[in-house]
């Protein structure tokens, strides 16, 4: 088991002790040395800075990473549909519209966000002696990014991608219909897509929570107060 941008491994402190039964070595990584050392810290866990050569047998998890990965923006203009590229004008950045070139057009108005570095990396952990697997868990859609490119900054959603560089977390919704196309291309077999929902509800979220609701009625009705508030708070986290 491979996870592909471990960050920090908040994730793999969870999944590491549920998985040491298994006949599996598990590795995270991570490019950010810092997190590389905070991953260290880990038991059973191998860390490593770049991906390793196909070989053996692997599931590669990649949870929130490909929303960070290049893309490619293309937008329908009165004068056709133009690949937006960035420019220099003065001492600050700014658009500038080409023609679209190798990408397909949008299906509609707007703006269509290409997801060309995901559909890469896609391809390049998945090749080589199989079988491999790929489970990517990201905000996006079956059709299209969910919306426009943005950033991020002090927690705040920013616009304009050129004001600050350096400043903003740049990020857009994962196009899983555009790298499915890309894996079948590529002669890999791409499974549909299923929702946060049904994830969390076939992993048995709802019991969870009928659980911590019951045993917040409970501790009302008990009069420990305390106790109702932190069986709230155990749920408030997850939903």
């Amino acid at each position: 088991l491979i996870e592909a941008g471990a960050g920090d491994g908040t994730l793999l402190r969870a999944m590491v002790p549920e998985l040491a039964h298994l006949p599996m070595r598990v590795a995270a990584v991570e490019r950010s040395p810092g997190a590389r050392r905070a991953l260290e810290a880990i038991d059973g866990l191998t860390v490593l800075g770049t991906m390793p050569a196909p070989g053996d047998p692997a599931v590669i998890v990649a949870n929130e990473l490909l929303d960070n990965l290049p893309f490619r923006r293309v937008r329908a203009t009165d004068d056709g549909v133009r690949e937006v590229h960035v420019g220099i004008e003065g001492d600050r950045f700014v658009e500038v519209l080409s023609p679209v070139g190798d990408l397909e057009a949008p299906a509609d108005d707007g703006e269509w966000v290409v997801p060309t570095g995901a559909a890469a990396f896609v391809t390049e952990v998945l090749a080589g002696p199989g079988p491999r697997a790929l489970l990517a868990i990201d905000y996006g859609s079956d059709h299209g990014a969910g919306g426009p490119a943005h950033g991020y900054a002090a927690h705040r959603v920013v616009e304009d991608l050129l004001a600050a560089p350096g400043t903003t977390d740049i990020t857009a919704g994962v196009d899983f219909g555009f790298l499915a196309q890309a894996a079948s291309a590529d002669g890999l077999q791409a499974f549909p897509t299923v929702s946060q929902h049904d994830a969390l509800a076939a992993l048995g979220l709802e019991d969870w929570l009928h659980t911590q609701l019951e045993r917040q009625q409970d501790e009302l009705n008990t009069g420990r107060g305390a106790g109702a508030v932190r069986a709230h708070r155990a749920g408030g986290r997850r939903i």
